[in-house]
């Protein structure tokens, strides 16, 4: 029961993750309404890029610490904060166009903060699906990525259908609904433990006229010291990423009372070079569960299940070392992965913005 309300708290801030990305793509709805803006102004086209421009500036300068700022403070916070910052960039607008009157520096700072409490609720948002759902992180950021990428779509269509030819109140529906998409979505916006759903220690029935010589001890069959010794010798060379699926076996048990079954120390040990699969060359620690998700917890991948007993599926992809390597700070620039992700992420993926703007 308890599993099924943190499914749907998840679901639930799941879709407020996508509501609160769906606000803060307005940046590239700036030119539905900037010829207008410009024309009411008696802006030069140098002067209206520039305030796009600024827009950008706000949504990706400060990237970088804007993470920083959600890894150690977690995502709420930004979302709250880039809702008023939403709100307060563009406002602004919306009274420039009603008094046909405003200073271009001012209208660029105002731009700015705009982009930049876009940039800060969006990253909240893909922090959030990804710590909610962590073996389907690909699933769950890809639904804040395509909100925010539809946000201008949805703006201009709104915009197009309730206020057509009508400037002001679409700047109106700027603030108002950006604002309101975020604000509300910080209530919802959570991020929720994870609960594991195989247990090692385990109740046995027991009845009154059991005695301890009727209690069943588990031995190691002759196939499982075969291949414990196999292990041994020949080391496993499988290329990370294309492992075929793995399944983690339980060790041998003994019974240490009536009614509650636990694993042998002896067993623990021999654990890992038990496994004949890619699990036999990871580092296996048997302290116990990691500590619960929260929101600052980081993305890295958690080490696999080491608590005896449990019997799971993992995912290659999960499996690789390179999933779990946490290189940070100046340390990176080091990495040639982090080049290649730069080279595709920093430079080729943002040419589609030139057709845009």
């Amino acid at each position: 029961m308890r599993d099924q309300q943190l499914h749907r708290a998840r679901v639930v801030s799941s879709v407020a993750a996508t509501l609160i990305a769906l606000a803060c793509g307005t940046n590239y709805v700036y030119s539905a309404w900037a010829p207008q803006f410009a024309d009411k102004l008696h802006l030069t086209a140098t002067e209206s890029n520039l305030i796009g421009l600024a827009g950008n500036l706000g949504m990706y300068s400060l990237g970088v610490p804007v993470g920083l700022f959600v890894d150690h403070r977690g995502p709420r916070p930004c979302v709250m904060v880039g809702a008023f910052l939403l709100a307060l960039g563009y406002y602004p607008f919306r009274h420039s166009y009603e008094t046909g009157s405003g200073s271009v520096p001012v209208l660029c700072f105002f731009s700015y903060l705009s982009g930049l409490g876009s940039c800060m609720a969006f990253a909240a948002s893909v922090k959030t699906s990804a710590l909610n759902w962590p073996h389907h992180r690909g699933t769950a950021t890809a639904f804040p990525l395509a909100a925010f990428g539809l946000s201008a779509f949805f703006f201009s269509l709104s915009g197009t259908m309730l206020f057509p030819g009508n400037t002001g109140a679409f700047l109106t529906l700027l603030a108002a609904g950006t604002f309101c998409l975020t604000f509300f979505g910080f209530f919802f916006l959570k991020v929720y433990p994870h609960t594991p759903t195989h247990t090692s220690y385990q109740t046995l029935p027991t009845s009154s006229g059991q005695s301890d010589s009727q209690q069943l001890h588990r031995a190691i069959s002759e196939e499982a010291k075969t291949s414990r010794h196999q292990s041994r010798r020949a080391p496993l060379d499988v290329e990370p990423g294309t492992s075929p699926t793995t399944y983690t076996t339980p060790v041998a048990t003994q019974v240490m009372g009536p009614g509650a079954v636990a694993a042998s120390s002896d067993g623990a040990i021999l654990s890992a070079h038990d496994q004949t699969d890619v699990e036999a060359a990871l580092p296996r620690t048997v302290d116990g569960p990691s500590r619960e998700v929260d929101e600052t917890s980081s993305l890295m991948s958690k080490s696999s299940s080491s608590l005896a007993g449990d019997v799971f599926v993992q995912n290659s992809v999960d499996m690789d070392r390179s999933h779990r390597v946490d290189i940070r700070g100046w340390r990176l620039l080091s990495s040639i992965e982090f080049w290649q992700l730069f080279a595709i992420m920093g430079i080729l993926a943002g040419i589609g913005l030139m057709t845009i703007k």
